[in-house]
């Protein structure tokens, strides 16, 4: 079993997409002080029942320098492109 130290990938790149049930929006930053006035990328909440149009993150991206933040009933669908 590998640790999240020992498993470190590079992200050629990233996709976030909100989830149709979100009421609120989603938070993404590069470091661990991400808030919802300290961020780098706002992901608004999307119409009802529609999920979001997905938002992609060229790389090379460190994954453990992606920050999120949102409510505890907010939904991120996260794809990940590993080198």
């Amino acid at each position: 079993m590998t640790t999240s130290r020992e498993w470190d990938p590079v992200a050629s790149y990233i996709t976030l997409q909100a989830d149709d049930g979100n009421g609120a929006a989603v938070y993404v930053g590069f470091d661990d002080v991400v808030s919802a006035t300290n961020y780098a990328i706002r992901i608004p909440a999307p119409p009802s029942n529609v999920p979001g149009d997905p938002l992609k993150l060229e790389g090379p991206i460190q994954l453990r320098n992606v920050w999120v933040i949102g409510t505890n009933t907010q939904k991120l669908n996260v794809g990940v492109a590993v080198r």
